[in-house]
């Protein structure tokens, strides 16, 4: 595979997670976004790992977790190196979602941010009965 076949794996990804997350299927969403992300990271690019976080950020507001999706909004805005209200998906979640939580995420350095927005697509699918 060539390295440019990686950051469109990864977009691609992170646009099912979003489509999933649209459309209610949250567990499949997560798993796109979880997909998104290492992808992501495999190709060093931060600003495609920023598109994988505003994934999970987009599937965290899903849930209706808003200080979750502004906190990993504001994570991949760091990893990023600025702010993308431009974009449709983050200015909906941002809307969304304001509160001091964008801000943490926001002032975590890009390490900091890299282990947040790992430990948000890293935990474990909900089991359900």
């Amino acid at each position: 595979m060539l390295p440019e076949g990686r950051h469109g794996h990864a977009l691609i990804e992170a646009l099912a997670a979003l489509v999933a997350a649209e459309s209610g299927a949250l567990d499949e969403a997560e798993r796109r976004a979880a997909t998104a992300y290492g992808l992501a990271l495999g190709t060093t690019d931060m600003p495609v790992v920023a598109v994988a976080g505003v994934a999970a950020a987009f599937v965290a507001a899903a849930r209706g977790q808003a200080d979750e999706a502004a906190e990993l909004l504001g994570a991949s805005a760091s990893v990023r190196g600025a702010d993308d209200f431009t974009s449709p998906e983050v200015a909906r979640v941002y809307d969304a979602a304001r509160s001091a939580a964008y801000d943490r995420g926001r002032a975590l350095s890009r390490e900091q941010a890299l282990a947040r927005l790992e430990a948000a697509v890293s935990r474990a699918a909900p089991v359900g009965p």
